[in-house]
């Protein structure tokens, strides 16, 4: 039905279809019916990347507006917060990387890897607008020689790229603490040599400066204070 539908699409002039609610019931995130159908098919998560876009604009204006105590938040140099450090402060809680990873074969090698040349790799990426997709084209800059990659299936969430990846659908780029089982049961492997293709981004915790604050409330105070302290 789906593949009918998306014949209709095309004869109405349409340019792409979205799965939306129907990408979890046609089951391997939608990707058969991308291979099959007659115009390119996305999940429709693209959506979801602008509401989570804004999801993030928005706590950004709560803590801004007093709607909430600590927001916390990935920051890298290429995409940082716009919170004047005049009024807000913030705390480093540790780190995390990015870095590209593929389902291993039956001689636990990747079956795709991050080169440049050759045939393109089958790329699962994250959709155009969303935080993480705007670190992997950081990555991909920051590379020798620029890969090559074709995006065969999008979504905002890490999660959805990890379980195609599984699969064996393609290469992605995940958080490493995402995949530590994966990578420790040898579901997954790195699909380049070690600092290759990584990017590294500091996790944060802003709060309004005390002594501007409107109102400071004790447990988000004992909070802060907790993780103030040296591990």
């Amino acid at each position: 039905r789906l593949l009918d539908a998306a014949g209709i699409a095309r004869s109405l002039g349409a340019q792409i279809m979205g799965l939306g609610a129907f990408t979890k019931v046609v089951g391997d995130a939608g990707l058969t019916v991308s291979k099959r159908a007659p115009l390119p098919i996305t999940t429709g998560n693209s959506y979801s990347a602008s509401g989570a876009l804004w999801a993030a604009h928005d706590a950004v204006l709560r803590l801004t507006e007093g709607g909430c105590d600590l927001l916390i938040a990935y920051h890298h140099a290429s995409q940082p917060l716009q919170l004047s450090p005049d009024r807000y402060e913030m705390l480093s809680l540790g780190h995390e990387t990015l870095a590209a990873f593929a389902k291993a074969d039956a001689q636990g090698q990747p079956m795709f890897r991050l080169t440049a040349g050759g045939a393109p790799v089958p790329l699962l990426a994250y959709a155009s607008g969303a935080y993480m997709g705007h670190m992997v084209e950081q990555i991909i800059r920051q590379l020798p020689a620029a890969p090559a990659l074709e995006t065969t299936y999008e979504t905002d969430m890490a999660e959805g790229l990890k379980a195609m990846a599984l699969e064996g659908h393609g290469l992605a780029f995940l958080p490493a603490s995402s995949v530590r089982q994966e990578l420790k049961s040898r579901r997954l492997v790195a699909a380049a040599p070690p600092g290759v293709g990584e990017l590294t981004m500091e996790v944060r915790l802003y709060r309004e400066r005390p002594e501007v604050a409107r109102h400071v409330k004790p447990a988000a105070q004992a909070l802060w204070d907790f993780l103030k302290q040296p591990a």
